[in-house]
């Protein structure tokens, strides 16, 4: 995923959020960008402490590889500094 020129279609912030809830938000923010033809997402997870990451931040890319979630993605990267950097992951939805 090409990060210079990105313009962000949509985005979610799962701060604060369960594991449970977070995974049902992303399911459905996933889902409905998917139905409306919406391609280039940001996914807020947090960063954590450095000896401490965020359960998000570690969790979020094995949804998105290894759930029923992977169906809309055509591909995922850690967002650049000035979109959230280790805190957030760029998601480019299917067409």
């Amino acid at each position: 995923m090409s990060r210079k020129s990105i313009v962000i279609d949509a985005r979610i912030d799962l701060h604060g959020l369960t594991q449970d809830q977070a995974f049902l938000a992303l399911k459905r923010f996933l889902q409905s960008n998917y139905l409306n033809q919406t391609r280039n997402l940001l996914v807020i997870t947090g960063k954590g402490a450095i000896n401490n990451p965020c359960v998000l931040k570690v969790e979020v890319p094995r949804w998105l590889q290894y759930t029923e979630l992977k169906q809309y993605i055509a591909s995922y990267a850690t967002a650049p500094v000035s979109l959230g950097g280790a805190g957030a992951i760029l998601v480019k939805l299917k067409k």
